[in-house]
């Protein structure tokens, strides 16, 4: 360690341990805050409740069970003509039965495969839960699942098991494992739908950053 680096480790310490004796309340015991959810107008049906606010967001919604989700994602990618597709590891998905001419598992440093993965046209994303309240989903990166993977492919193809689906952004955030490592995953996203604007001439316009097209499987 340079002498640099040892004054910025001593420092640091210095200021957390001043910080932490000056918010020190003895006998202090945190009370435990509502959920804002319960200011939410909801149904009894989750399930129905995600589904209805994901349409609103603009999510292509489809509903099917997991025998016929390969055939569903299949025709998806007919339909909108995609020629490669990026999925990350770990996929419980047959990869043999997806029918695209090229296909790439996200499984290298994005140093190594660049121009692949910039150049596929759909990818697959599995997503950690969903938010009935908001009718968003939470997909959490890390060496299985990189970051990119939701963000170059103009189509984006989302898995989400109806299980997953949770009440409120807070019950979603709980959802958040420490990974194996002892790690944090390396970025956490709420995702509600394809990028959209209202910057050019007041009018919204969906799809300017990252995918285009974002079709959630619900099964």
């Amino acid at each position: 360690m340079s002498e640099i680096d040892a004054i910025s480790s001593r420092s640091r310490q210095e200021i957390f341990a001043r910080l932490k004796k000056a918010y020190h309340i003895p006998g202090f015991t945190p009370e435990k805050l509502p959920d804002p959810v319960q200011y939410i107008r909801m149904g009894d049906d989750l399930l129905e409740d995600f589904c209805t606010n994901a349409q609103a967001n603009m999510f292509v919604l489809h509903r099917c069970i997991k025998e016929n989700l390969t055939a569903k994602i299949n025709a998806i990618l007919k339909e909108e003509g995609a020629k490669s597709l990026l999925y990350p590891q770990g996929l419980s998905l047959d990869v043999t039965k997806l029918e695209v001419k090229d296909k790439l598992c996200y499984d290298q440093p994005i140093e190594n495969i660049r121009a692949e993965v910039f150049d596929a046209t759909a990818g697959i994303v599995c997503c950690q839960c969903a938010v009935a309240s908001h009718g968003a989903v939470l997909v959490s990166s890390g060496p299985q699942q990189p970051r990119l993977l939701s963000l170059a492919v103009p189509l984006c193809i989302m898995l989400l098991p109806k299980e997953r689906i949770v009440k409120s952004i807070c019950e979603a955030l709980s959802q958040v494992q420490v990974r194996p490592d002892g790690k944090l995953p390396a970025n956490i996203v709420f995702i509600s739908g394809p990028s959209r604007t209202s910057d050019i001439e007041l009018k919204t316009v969906y799809g300017v950053h990252g995918p285009q097209q974002v079709h959630l499987m619900v099964f």
